[in-house]
């Protein structure tokens, strides 16, 4: 029998921990947002639908955590489905869903302003040996080009475009095995995004 075990960790460090993992980024938020919430996550600007409100019976200890009226269902692809919420009055999330033996739900937050910058990025489950037990994604604000990041042909089919429409940004990986750099990648104004992927932070 597996031993579930639940864990709330504060910081930037990446959980894989079995249960439930909720990261915190300790980074300051400026005054003002510089790009509306809903065109950042576009997800949000969508009405909740049964199948957003599903967080709740995989995990009611994240749901509960969250803005429950803020919670969308953007996929599944590989090992786990994720969702995207707020937190609080500005905090933009990831939610990661691990089935199976270890059951993980996983959990990062940030302010909407470092969002923004940095987008948010989340590793769990078991080890890079365990493929089937882990997942690794990256949600990014929803004016930034993800194509440039993956645009290598073996990483063309690590976007989450067709699971979710045009609900979020989202990249998920095989993790430790994903071959994503760090990358300079346009934003719909012309200014960029600096992409800095789990194995480089």
């Amino acid at each position: 029998m597996t031993k579930k075990r639940n864990q709330i960790a504060l910081g930037s460090a990446v959980g894989t921990v079995a249960g439930l993992v909720v990261l915190t980024a300790a980074l300051p938020a400026s005054a003002a947002e510089r790009s509306d919430i809903n065109d950042l996550v576009p997800a949000f600007a969508t009405n909740q639908n049964a199948q957003d409100r599903s967080l709740e019976s995989v995990s009611s200890e994240a749901f509960g955590a969250l803005n429950a009226d803020s919670v969308r269902w953007v996929g599944r692809k590989g090992t786990a489905e994720y969702w995207v919420a707020r937190k609080g009055n500005s905090n933009v999330c990831l939610v990661m869903h691990i089935p199976g033996g270890m059951e993980v739900v996983a959990v990062t937050c940030a302010p909407a302003e470092d969002f923004y910058r940095k987008g948010l990025s989340l590793e769990a489950g078991g080890s890079p040996d365990e493929p089937d037990a882990s997942a690794e994604a990256y949600l990014l604000p929803g004016d930034v080009d993800a194509g440039g990041i993956v645009s290598r042909p073996e990483l063309r089919t690590a976007a989450l475009a067709a699971a979710a429409g045009d609900r979020a940004n989202l990249i998920v990986v095989e993790p430790g095995k994903s071959g994503l750099s760090q990358a300079e990648v346009a934003r719909e104004d012309g200014s960029g995004f600096h992409f800095v992927p789990l194995a480089e932070a």
